[in-house]
């Protein structure tokens, strides 16, 4: 039973994320912000999609870490679109596209991710269970590269709403 509430609670999580898209997408006046967080939204039910696979396909013989492979699309890049968010608020004028540098370790981190079981550097040991898994370097530097951005457009949102 856990099963089907936890896959039809994050399944209506991504039906309330995609409606609040349409409803944004009618408005007829759209900036850079509008598309950095249509992105989010974007990423946010590609997360649950994959979580809801996981959950799904949890009793197949199917390995669990093909689910993450689809889920880590949406972590890797969205704290580099909070981050253009952030400086999007601050600044409506700044062209993100200066910052293109920012997907480096994003796209680095899904390559090395999508080919772990050759080289094991995102995990030596994967497990759904965190406790269990055992975490390789480049995992490490993603995810202080990831939790830098998170925290950094955090207080530039907080900054410059007060």
């Amino acid at each position: 039973m856990v099963f089907n509430s936890t896959a039809i609670i994050l399944s209506i999580v991504a039906i309330v994320g995609s409606l609040v898209m349409i409803i944004l997408s009618k408005s007829k006046d759209k900036n850079v912000l509008y598309s950095e967080f249509s992105c989010a939204f974007i990423l946010l039910d590609i997360h649950v999609l994959g979580l809801v696979l996981q959950i799904m396909f949890s009793k197949t013989q199917i390995p669990p870490i093909y689910f993450d492979y689809i889920t880590y699309i949406a972590i890797v890049f969205l704290p580099v679109i909070m981050m253009f968010i952030a400086i999007n608020y601050i600044n409506i004028n700044v062209n993100v596209k200066k910052y293109w540098y920012m997907f480096i370790i994003p796209i680095i981190s899904l390559i090395l991710l999508w080919t772990n079981d050759y080289h094991h550097c995102f995990y030596k040991i994967y497990s759904i269970n965190f406790g269990e898994a055992e975490y390789g370097i480049a995992f490490i530097i993603h995810s202080i590269y990831s939790y830098a951005l998170l925290v950094l457009s955090i207080i530039l949102l907080t900054y410059n709403s007060i």
